[in-house]
C-alpha cells in the first residue's frame, strides 16, 4: 500500500487567493520593498537562492508562496541538552507549506537530497528554502521541486548535523521564521512576511509595483528620463498606508 500524502500533525492556514495573486505577480523583490515601507523587520533570506545547478527555466521563471513549516538543525554535538527530532521533518510538512530550514553557517553538508525531494512531492510541499545546502541536484531537477538554497554539496548529514525541532520560531541571518509566516521565493531571492501582516503587505507590494510599472512604461514609451518618470509617478504620491514614494533598484 503507498504510504499517505501526509502524515504531518501540523497545520498551516490557507493564503487567500487574492493574496497570492498579488504577491506572485509583484515576487521576492516587491515584498522586500513593501516591507521596508512598512518598517518591518527584515524579511530578507540572503542565503537562500535557486543554487546554479538547478537554475533551469521553469525554475528561474517561478514564484513561490506559502505558508512557512519551519525546521531548526543544528550541529551534530552542539546544544547536547536538546534531544533529536524523532522522525524525518520531510514528513510533517503540512500539504502547501514550505519548509524553511535553518543550518548552521558553518555546516558544509547537505540537508536534503533526492530522496527527500521525492517525500516532498509526495506530501505537497511547496518548496525548500534554507540557508543549508543541496545535494542530488539530478533528482531535484527530474522532481521539478522548488528549491532555495545557499549552494550544493556532496556530504551527507549523517554525523554532521541533526534536527531539534520543527514548527517553532527560528532565525536566519537577520530574519526571524514563525510557523504560519509567508514565503515570497524566486530568481531573486527569499522574502518572508509576518502572518499578521500578510494582506497589508501584498496590498501595498501590489501599489508600489503600479507605480514602478507606470515609470517603465514612460521610459520605454516616452523616452523620458528616469529622474522626470520618478518626478511624475513618484513624486509626493502616498499609498492608502500613507507610506513613502516607493524606493527600488529598478
Amino acid at each position: 500500500m503507498a504510504a499517505p500524502a501526509t502524515t504531518s500533525s501540523y497545520t498551516v492556514d490557507p493564503i487567500a487567493p487574492t493574496v497570492v495573486a498579488d504577491l506572485q505577480a509583484v515576487g521576492a523583490c516587491g515584498a522586500s520593498d513593501a516591507l521596508l515601507k512598512l518598517s518591518l523587520p527584515d524579511g530578507y533570506l540572503s542565503a537562500a537562492t535557486v543554487p546554479a545547478a538547478l537554475a533551469t527555466p521553469a525554475a528561474l521563471d517561478r514564484v513561490v508562496v506559502a505558508r512557512a513549516y519551519t525546521v531548526k538543525i543544528v550541529g551534530a554535538k552542539d546544544e547536547p541538552d536538546t534531544p533529536t527530532f524523532t522522525g524525518q521533518y520531510v514528513d510533517s510538512c503540512p500539504r502547501g507549506a514550505a519548509m524553511v530550514v535553518s543550518v548552521p553557517e558553518t555546516a558544509q553538508n547537505a540537508i536534503f537530497g533526492g530522496l527527500l525531494a521525492a517525500r516532498a512531492r509526495a506530501v505537497g510541499s511547496a518548496a525548500l528554502v534554507t540557508n543549508g545546502r543541496v545535494r542530488d541536484v539530478g533528482e531535484i531537477s527530474e522532481f521539478d521541486f522548488p528549491v532555495y538554497a545557499s549552494g550544493t554539496s556532496i556530504q551527507s548529514a549523517q554525523g554532521r548535523t541533526r534536527v531539534v525541532a520543527v514548527h517553532v520560531p527560528i532565525q536566519i541571518g537577520k530574519a526571524t521564521v514563525n510557523p504560519g509566516d509567508v514565503v515570497v521565493a524566486d530568481a531573486n531571492g527569499v522574502a518572508v512576511i509576518p502572518a499578521a501582516r500578510v494582506e497589508e503587505v501584498a496590498t501595498l507590494a501590489r501599489t508600489l509595483a503600479t507605480v514602478d510599472d507606470k515609470c517603465m512604461h514612460d521610459i520605454i514609451h516616452e523616452s523620458s528620463s528616469l529622474q522626470a518618470a520618478f518626478a511624475k509617478h513618484r513624486g509626493g504620491a502616498k499609498s492608502a498606508a500613507a507610506a513613502p514614494a516607493p524606493v527600488t533598484t529598478k
